[in-house]
């Protein structure tokens, strides 16, 4: 709705993307020009590219002053990473070690299967 009543309440008089306004009309009848705040998007999980609930959507000066616990969740990369891929990673390592674990047990069990053929080859 343009409205040639209408200025500019600030310094700058260019349409820019910092300097959106909507036309508010005032209990006496006048038009002023509401200046509106930039819009932001909800912190996602770099990995998922799922929204991080719990998190407040703010613009960075506002999150800036606000409290450390109210920009995490209380959890291993809470307010960094999703739930889905603290999972993943968490399975991933249990399984990187397990599979550790059995080759150095394989490896042991061949290594005692050796000893033992080669006492057995000694005796004969």
């Amino acid at each position: 709705m343009s409205d040639a009543r209408v200025v500019y309440r600030r310094q700058c008089s260019y349409n820019t993307k910092g300097n959106k306004i909507r036309v508010r009309r005032t209990p006496g009848g006048r038009y002023v020009a509401g200046h509106l705040k930039k819009h932001t998007r909800a912190t996602r999980c770099p990995v998922t590219g799922m929204i991080l609930n719990g998190l407040p959507v703010m613009r960075p000066a506002q999150l800036h002053t606000a409290s450390k616990s109210s920009k995490t969740v209380t959890r291993v990369y809470g307010g960094h990473l999703s739930h889905r891929a603290v999972r993943d990673r968490i399975v991933r390592a249990f399984l990187c070690e397990e599979a550790r674990v059995a080759k150095a047990q394989a490896k042991a069990h061949a290594a005692a299967e050796a000893k033992a053929s080669k006492k057995q080859t000694k005796r004969a």
